[in-house]
């Protein structure tokens, strides 16, 4: 405890301090007996310092002053340390001994009241040695290991030297408050009451002795205390932190903006002494706020402070109703920038406003800019939330906010804000972050100045380009807040300059660019920006807005022209005083039938005076022909400027009417289609208004401007005013005019452009409603009557015919096509015309099929016949006009009437029919090609069989021309359909074919041989496959269906292309046969059903047959796929194969090794079936090319044989025998030699020679009868076979060598039996 004692009390166990009059006698003795302790401490030191510093009384008299260090009275200590201080300075040298026992005693003493006397000794010895003796005697580490490692007296003691260092060595001790100060905030929280009461003095002392710089090196270690887990701990930092407040006020006001928030935090522990601790804390800080106004509503900030989610709504109120006559300084801003801060995040909008609006404010009241530079990063993450809130007020306010905010801190602060906002303006994810990023950037651009504010829209306006819809989009926002912010709507002081300077060139282009974007909340925002613009400088820069926005009522894109009008709106409204008024719903629709206007007449006067008569007659025009504008919104938006500004309409229109023709007609001449159907539209509205004053004047003018001379845009122009005036026009009106205006519709329909020319048939078609027929009779005949003349004429009277035609086909073509069709022969400018009639007439067209193709097929093969019978030119033109026609006739043609059409034109095909020559069978062919090739809409999949029935059936047709013109429309019709769409129709086109084969054999008409190929007797060579080429077109579909169809699919091509080699001469299928073979081998290698193999089998063994050598080079491939057919389950695969290996072998150079392979699958098979097919295979190979096989191979085979004529299955035997006899014929019989040589021969190949020379003692020897009957059957067989093949052979060679075969046969037999 501490004692009384003169400035700080005694340290130790002094008496109570009771209130009995002998308590305070002794207290009171006590207090004379320090008092005389302290006059002899400063006696002996002040003597001291008179003696000699080497006089030994020196020495004792600090050994007397620090043993007096051990008094249990604060006074005398510090006296006693006041003296030893200079004592030591003098006997530096010998005096370094002290200071390690003065701090043994302050850590290892007893007493509380000697350990602090020590401490006090610790610090005078320092201060007379000087600052380096804590390093050189290690002074701090050694009471930093007993604050750590020591025990509770030793941690007081060592907490008592701190103090006392710093107390007496002031700043000359703050570096090593760094390193104390961990031990400090660790002694708060120490079990011992003693060491916590020293570490709270330590504290107020080290606190109070701090510079500033100081408080900048303690502050991170109190505020990284803050987050330690002890909460005394955390108690203590915060009692630091409160104590700064008294200790070091300057210093603490820069310091606050890193305290505040940590004080703040601290109120939501969970721990109460931490949560005291804090709000105490807080009011410590309250007493350093020298701003009255702040001061005065400091308690309702702490309470905010204290207790966010109740009070900050009252505390922002309270702020924002507060009259602020003081500036604002940095402990004021320490307090009011957390309340702020928590106001902006609040979930009230309300709340979020008021703060932002302080936030604002408060930046334009600091004193020092520089004392809100440490705020700056907690306020601004609260505004850039402000900027993009959903609220529009929130945003405005935070805008504005940042606007002050660089204001106050000045341009070169606003790389803070400046950044994020332009990052903000191009890549927020919604229109309302972008809103608020433009709003914030135009106010900021207002605080930076005019040099800053072009360089920024310099680097921004470009990118209203950009192909980002967000960036655009954010680039027109802040068009739509700049005028504002720059023209005085923001805060005043603004140094951006007027926005008038960047209008015409800059903001204006860029605006109306926008108006016309692809996205429509692009051109929202655009048409926003430009209502800012004309409300903000419409009076005072007429003059540049407005010619801006005329140039937009002409654009070509709809959307600019509706906004345009829009504004022009909002500029004529801004100019007249008054408002829009409202239109009915779906009033636009009876605009031009609507002629009440509901302007008031002072307002139009207003706007005359503005603009001057001539400019506002011009603009009304405009406007009067923007009612007719193509789009909906333009002609709802003109009508409502129009209404508004117009009190009657027939009067201001005769007023303007000079300038609204002027306007049509230069619109008429435009190369603008849009505008010109515009100024059409426009036209016919004057005329039904005013068509007595307009028609005398816009009639020859309307004439005069079809003219070819003319540009092409004006002839159409004039047509689209034609049509509206006949349209508009009343029927009396028309008839006044009416040889003046056919005239005038039929020299547009004759006009060259096509567009012209469709313009002109509308305006026909509105002449014949009103006049009738009467307008049919007086254009149709005239244009017909003019095909007979010049080229020139005779081109445009067809444009004229083809236009009116196109609108009328269903009466006018059973009139037109006779009269073109009755003249014989047709005349060439008559069959130009009809192909382009039936090209203009296309879906109606076919109605006229049985008309038009009789007449076509004939002329074109009269014309074609006299064409190659005398080569008159004439007639080649008329045959080629005729074909043109002809494929202009058929690509019309639609799905609708492909199937009248294709039955009309299959009647011109019958062979069956007399009057049906072959000429007109092969034009009507051609037709059919052109059908198929040139016709790309008509769908005809289901007249597809129909087609194919009837060209099959020209395949025997014995005209040559029609042969080439069946291979080509054949071609035609398989090139134009999808293949896969054909594969449906693939059964019945083979069944077509062999059909017709069938029916071809057993007619009359084929049975002179003509059609039977030389050699092969029984033979049918089908006519349309013979020609060049001929079996190309059914070549591509099968061997498309071969490779890609279905099994049954495959199986079909397989069997059509074997009919395609069997009814095809070997020169004609000769330059097919490679093409044919490799797609056959590959689909028969791979795992198919057997029907596909074994058809493509036969087709392979046709091919073998017709195309002999040419096969040569696919020997090897061939003879693969043969063999591995010999092992299919399927008995017609193994038996096609087998033969075909026999005729395979015809090709190859050697047999030998494809005997050894089938001999060797005949002994070890797996079944009874493969030995079977390879022994019929076997048999195949000695039959065709037996004189091929070397002597020992067919020892070899006849000895395997042999052996399988045992076997246990009849199929195999006689197989085997079989091919036994195939070996006997192919061997040749040995010349006649002497006993010798004969034995010679036997003993070498006894069977073979036997064979030879047909005696079968030897066979029947070597037999396996014995074994059983198998064996036995097997000889008989064999014997049977062998015999009968060798008697089949002397048959063959001649009588003679008969002769000599019956006597060895019969020699053998004697010798055998």
């Amino acid at each position: 405890g501490k004692g009384g004692g003169g400035g700080g009390g005694v340290v130790g166990g002094g008496g109570g301090g009771g209130a009995s009059s002998a308590a305070n006698a002794a207290e009171a003795a006590k207090l004379l007996d320090d008092r005389r302790r302290e006059g002899v401490v400063v006696l002996l030191g002040t003597v001291a310092k008179h003696l000699d510093k080497t006089d030994p009384k020196v020495l004792a008299i600090i050994d007397s002053l620090v043993e007096a260090l051990k008094i249990p009275s604060e006074s005398v200590q510090r006296c006693v340390a006041d003296a030893l201080a200079p004592l030591i300075a003098q006997t530096r040298q010998t005096s370094g001994d002290f200071l390690d026992l003065l701090l043994a005693r302050a850590i290892e003493c007893e007493t509380p009241g000697e350990r602090r006397g020590a401490a006090y000794g610790v610090s005078a010895v320092v201060k007379g040695l000087g600052i380096g003796s804590l390093k050189q005697r290690n002074v701090v580490a050694t009471l930093e290991n007993a604050c750590t490692t020591g025990s509770p007296p030793a941690k007081q003691g060592a907490l008592f030297c701190m103090e006392l260092l710093c107390a007496r060595l002031k700043l000359l001790f703050e570096p090593y408050v760094v390193v104390v100060l961990p031990l400090l905030l660790r002694a708060f929280s120490d079990g011992s009451s003693h060491v916590r009461e020293a570490a709270a003095s330590t504290a107020r002392t080290i606190m109070g002795h701090l510079s500033q710089h100081g408080v900048k090196l303690v502050l991170p270690k109190i505020l990284d205390a803050l987050d330690d887990e002890a909460w005394r701990t955390k108690q203590a930092a915060i009692q630091l932190l409160g104590a700064m407040a008294h200790c070091a006020p300057k210093a603490l006001g820069t310091c606050l903006p890193q305290i505040i928030p940590k004080l703040t935090a601290a109120f939501s522990d969970t721990h109460p002494k931490v949560r005291d601790a804090g709000k105490q804390s807080l009011r410590d800080v309250r007493s350093v706020v020298r701003n009255p106004e702040v001061a005065s509503l400091s308690d309702k900030l702490l309470n905010a402070l204290t207790e966010p989610s109740k009070h900050t709504k009252a505390a922002v109120e309270a702020l924002l109703v507060c009259e602020f006559i003081h500036a604002i300084d940095a402990p004021s801003l320490a307090l009011l920038v957390p309340v702020l801060q928590r106001g902006m995040k609040a979930p009230s909008s309300d709340v979020k406003r008021k703060a932002g609006l302080i936030a604002g404010n408060m930046c334009s009241m600091i004193s020092d800019p520089k004392d809100m530079l440490p705020y700056v990063p907690s306020l601004l993450p609260g505004l850039e939330d402000g900027v993009v809130d959903p609220i529009p007020d929130v945003r405005q306010t935070a805008a504005k906010a940042l606007g002050q905010m660089v204001a106050g801190l000045g341009p070169a602060h606003a790389s803070e804000v400046l950044p994020w906002l332009v990052e903000t303006l191009k890549t927020a994810p919604g229109s309302v972050e972008r809103s608020g990023a433009a709003q914030g950037l135009a106010e900021v651009m207002n605080a930076l100045g005019d040099a800053r504010t072009r360089e920024l829209l310099d680097e921004l306006l470009p990118l209203a380009k950009h192909p980002s819809q967000g960036i655009r989009e954010g680039v027109l926002w802040l068009l739509n807040y700049l005028p504002v912010s720059l023209s005085g709507g923001a805060h005043s002081g603004g140094l951006g300059g007027d926005f008038a300077q960047y209008l015409e060139l800059d903001a204006l282009p860029v605006v109306l660019g926008g108006l016309s974007d692809d996205m429509e909340s692009v051109r929202e925002v655009a048409l926003k920006a430009g209502q800012t613009v004309v409300s903000v400088h419409g009076k005072s820069h007429l003059e540049v807005i407005l010619p801006v926005l005329q140039e937009g009522l002409g654009a070509e894109n709809w959307r600019i022209r509706a906004a345009s009008v829009t504004l022009l709106g909002d500029l004529l409204y801004l100019l007249a005083g008054t408002k829009a008024c409202a239109l009915d719903e779906n009033e636009d629709e009876a605009a031009f039938e609507m002629d009440d206007g509901r302007g008031d007449a002072s307002a139009a006067s207003a706007v005359g005076r503005a603009l001057g008569v001539d400019r506002r007659n011009e603009i009304l025009a405009t406007l009067y022909i923007l009612r007719a504008d193509s789009s909906s919104v333009v002609r709802q938006g003109t009508l409502q400027v129009w209404k508004t500004m117009v009190p009657n309409t027939p009067r201001t229109l005769r007023e303007v009417l000079p300038v609204v023709i002027e306007r049509i007609l230069e619109s008429l001449a435009s190369a603008n289609p849009d505008r010109r159907e515009v100024a059409g539209r426009a036209l016919g509205d004057t005329v039904r208004k005013l068509g007595e004053r307009v028609l005398p004047e816009m009639v020859p003018f309307l004439r005069r401007g079809l003219n070819e001379a003319n540009p092409t845009a004006m002839r159409h122009g004039v047509c689209l005013g034609l049509s509206e005036v006949l349209s508009c026009a009343t029927r009396h009106q028309v008839e006044d005019y009416l040889e003046e205006l056919l005239g005038t519709v039929q020299e547009a329909l004759c006009d060259p452009d096509p567009g012209v020319r469709d313009t002109a048939a509308v305006a026909f078609s509105t002449m014949h409603r009103q006049c009738g027929q009467q307008a049919t009779d007086f254009v149709v005949p005239s244009l017909l009557r003019q095909l007979k003349r010049t080229d020139a004429e005779r081109d445009r009277a067809l444009n004229g015919l083809c236009q009116v035609l196109k609108l009328r086909p269903r009466e006018l073509l059973p009139v037109v096509v006779p009269a073109l069709l009755k003249t014989r022969p047709m005349p060439q400018a008559y069959a130009l015309a009809l192909g382009a009639l039936a090209l203009a007439t296309g879906p109606n067209i076919h109605h006229m099929s049985h008309k038009i193709l009789p007449v076509l097929v004939a002329e074109a093969g009269v014309q074609d016949a006299e064409a190659i019978a005398s080569g008159d030119p004439g007639a080649k033109a008329l045959r080629d006009a005729l074909d043109k026609c002809g494929e202009q006739f058929v690509s019309a043609i639609t799905t609708e009437g492909a199937q009248y059409f294709g039955c009309e034109l299959l009647k011109q095909l019958d062979p069956t029919d007399s009057e049906v020559s072959a000429m007109d069978r092969k034009w009507g062919l051609k037709l059919l090609a052109h059908f198929f090739e040139a016709n790309k809409t008509a769908d005809y999949d289901e007249q597809v069989p129909m087609f194919l029935k009837d060209l099959v059936r020209l395949f025997v047709d014995r005209d040559r021309g029609v042969l080439d013109a069946v291979r080509d429309c054949l071609g035609a019709l398989i090139k134009s359909r999808p293949l896969d769409a054909l594969l449906p129709h693939l059964d019945f086109l083979r069944n077509m074919v062999v059909s017709l084969v069938s029916e071809s054999r057993h007619s009359r008409k084929f049975s002179d041989g003509t059609f039977e190929e030389a050699g092969r007797p029984g033979s049918f060579l089908l006519p349309a496959f013979n020609v060049p080429k001929g079996i190309e077109p059914l070549l591509n579909l099968y061997q498309h269906a071969l490779l890609n169809g279905s099994a049954t699919q495959r199986e079909v091509a397989a069997s059509g292309i074997g009919d395609l080699v069997e009814h095809t001469s070997c020169s004609a299928l000769k330059p097919f046969l490679i093409k044919m073979t490799g797609p056959l081998i590959r689909v028969v290698g791979d795992k198919f059903p057997s029907p596909v193999k074994a058809a493509i089998l036969q087709t392979l063994r046709l091919l073998l047959d017709k195309g002999g050598k040419a096969q040569k080079p696919f020997v090897p491939q061939l003879q693969k796929s043969f063999v591995r057919a010999l092992s299919d389950p399927a008995k017609d695969v193994r038996t096609k194969g087998a033969l075909a290996l026999g005729q395979l072998m015809e090709l190859a150079a050697r047999v030998d090794p494809l005997v050894a392979d089938l001999l060797g699958g005949a002994s070890s098979g797996e079944t009874k079936e493969a030995q079977q097919a390879n022994l019929a295979a076997l048999e195949s190979v000695f039959q065709a090319s037996g004189a091929k096989v070397t002597p020992g191979a067919k020892q070899k085979a006849a000895d395997a044989l042999v052996d399988l004529l045992a076997s246990p299955h009849d199929a195999v035997r006689e197989a085997a025998a079989g091919a036994l006899a195939a070996v006997a014929t192919s061997l040749d019989a040995p010349p006649d030699a002497s006993a010798e040589g004969a034995a010679a021969a036997a003993v070498d190949r006894p069977l073979l020679g036997a064979l030879a020379r047909g005696s079968l003692l030897p066979l029947v020897a070597q037999l396996p009868g014995g074994g059983g009957w198998t064996g036995r059957h097997g000889a008989v067989v064999a014997l049977g076979k062998v015999a009968a093949a060798l008697a089949r052979q002397a048959a063959a060679e001649g009588p003679s060598s008969a002769d000599g075969s019956a006597d060895g046969s019969a020699d053998g037999s004697a010798d055998g039996s």
